[in-house]
């Protein structure tokens, strides 16, 4: 697993975290810590099919989250934030 390069993009809301990740193709895995209003995220971005920009999924705390964003909790806990890139299509564009 290799570590964050920062370049993660994490786009911070009023209530709300977007996620738009974009790591090198070569890269299967990358996590992260980000402490945000208190609280912490444990970013976990997983991109077996290597692609380089786009989620496809993405599960926060063991629910699965519609969209690319995820709730600010406030609560001052720790929180798992898992990401699975988008994959390739035919063509080589994402799907969506």
């Amino acid at each position: 697993m290799r570590p964050s390069t920062g370049k993660e993009r994490l786009e911070h809301g009023y209530s709300t975290i977007k996620l738009r990740p974009c790591i090198p193709a070569d890269w299967e895995e990358c996590s992260m810590k980000r402490v945000y209003r208190g609280d912490t995220y444990l970013l976990t971005i997983r991109n077996k099919n290597r692609k380089q920009c786009g989620a496809e999924r993405l599960i926060v705390d063991g629910a699965e989250i519609s969209g690319d964003s995820f709730p600010i909790f406030g609560d001052g806990l720790s929180h798992t934030v898992e990401v699975e890139m988008q994959a390739p299509a035919m063509d080589g564009k994402s799907i969506k």
